[in-house]
C-alpha cells in the first residue's frame, strides 16, 4: 500500500461557453466537474498502475462529498478529517482559447485537525510500503510533528518521498528516503548555480537515498550513493507544455517503483514516461499505452559511476 497525504483537495468546475457578455445570459456548451489536488492526482495515477493508494487528508462541505464519492467510484481507499466549510473550488470559464478562472479559497485547517491527519498517517505506516508527502502543508502544522512520519517510516522500513517546497524544506534534515525537487526550488537546499551535483551529494552523504531533480528543460537529474545520471527523451516536444498533473504523474511513478523495488534506472524511466505522457496527451491522469510507448524512448546518460560518487562524497567527509 502507498499512503499519500492530501491537505489541499480541489474541485474544478469547467464551463465551455459559446459567448461571454456582461448583462446577458451566456449559454454553456459543455460543463464538467473534475476532482483534483496533488495527493488525489498521485492516487489516481497509482490506480492506473494497479497499485493500492491510500489517501489521508482533509475534506469539507458538499464539495468534499463529491471528492469522496469520486474516490470511492475509483476504488481508491481514503481516510479524511472533516472540516467546516467547502474545499477549494476553481470555476474555469472557457471561451475559445481564453480561460477565466474564479477561485474560492480552501478553508483554514486548525492545529487540532492537522494533528488528526498526522495521527491517521502514522497509524497507516506499518501497513504501507511507501509514504508520499506532497508540497503543500497548512500553516498550523508544526514541522516536528510532521517529521515524526519520516522517522517512523524509517523505523518500520517504509520509504518516504518528500516533494521539496517552501513548506517542506524543513523536513529534509529528517532524511526522507527520496527528495523530489524542481530545479527552481533548489535554492531552498542552498544549491549554488553550476554546483548542482556537488552540493546535492552532501545530502546523500547524510543519509538520503535519492534526490530526483526535474530540470526546466523537462530532463531529470538523479543522484544516489551509487551513481548520478540524467534521463530524458531526445528532441521531445511537449504538445501540452502547461498541462496540469505533470509532477503528480512523475511522483506516482517514483512511489510505484519504490514499492516494486525497481532498480534506479527502471524507476526513473517509468516516472519520466509518466510525466511525458501528461505532456503528450494533456490529461491529468496517465494513459497506460502512452506510458509503455514513451518508456522505450527514455534515454539514460550516466554522469558519475559508483566509484566516482564515493570519491566525491569522501571529499565532503574530509572537509
Amino acid at each position: 500500500m502507498i499512503t499519500v497525504t492530501e491537505f489541499s483537495p480541489e474541485i474544478d468546475e469547467i464551463y465551455k461557453l459559446r459567448s461571454l457578455k456582461a448583462g446577458e445570459e451566456n449559454s454553456v456548451k459543455e460543463y464538467k466537474i473534475e476532482v483534483s489536488g496533488k495527493g488525489i492526482k498521485i492516487g489516481k495515477n497509482l490506480k492506473v498502475l494497479k497499485a493500492e493508494p491510500y489517501i489521508v487528508g482533509c475534506l469539507g462541505g458538499y464539495s468534499g462529498k463529491i471528492i469522496r464519492s469520486d474516490l470511492n467510484k475509483l476504488k481508491i481507499k481514503s481516510d479524511f478529517v472533516w472540516l467546516d466549510g467547502e474545499v477549494k473550488l476553481n470555476s474555469k470559464l472557457m471561451l475559445g482559447n481564453e480561460i477565466f478562472t474564479l477561485v474560492k479559497e480552501e478553508p483554514d485547517i486548525d492545529e487540532a485537525k492537522t494533528r488528526q491527519v498526522v495521527r491517521k498517517t502514522l497509524n497507516k505506516i506499518k501497513d504501507s510500503s511507501v509514504i508520499v508527502m506532497t508540497e503543500t502543508l497548512p500553516a498550523t502544522l508544526h514541522y516536528h510533528i510532521y517529521k515524526k512520519i519520516i522517522k517512523d517510516a524509517r523505523k518500520y522500513n517504509v520509504k518516504s518521498i518528500v516533494e521539496l517546497s517552501k513548506d517542506t524544506y524543513k523536513l529534509i534534515d529528517s532524511n526522507p528516503y527520496l527528495i523530489f525537487a524542481k530545479e527552481e526550488n533548489l535554492n531552498l537546499l542552498n544549491v549554488r548555480e553550476g554546483h548542482l551535483i556537488d552540493d546535492l551529494l552532501s545530502y546523500i552523504k547524510d543519509g538520503i537515498h535519492y534526490i530526483v531533480v526535474k530540470m526546466k528543460d523537462n530532463s531529470t537529474v538523479v543522484i544516489s550513493k551509487n551513481q548520478v545520471f540524467k534521463a530524458d527523451i531526445e528532441n521531445f516536444v511537449a504538445e501540452f507544455p502547461s498541462a496540469e498533473g505533470v509532477k503528480e504523474a512523475y511522483m506516482a511513478g517514483l512511489a510505484f517503483s519504490l514499492e516494486k523495488k525497481y532498480e534506479m534506472e527502471k524507476m526513473i524511466k517509468l516516472a519520466a514516461a509518466m510525466e511525458y505522457s501528461v505532456l503528450t496527451t494533456g490529461e491529468k491522469v496517465v494513459n497506460n499505452a502512452e506510458v509503455r510507448k514513451l518508456y522505450k524512448k527514455v534515454k539514460i546518460d550516466k554522469i558519475h559511476n559508483k566509484e566516482e560518487v564515493k570519491e566525491l562524497i569522501r571529499g565532503y567527509c574530509d572537509v
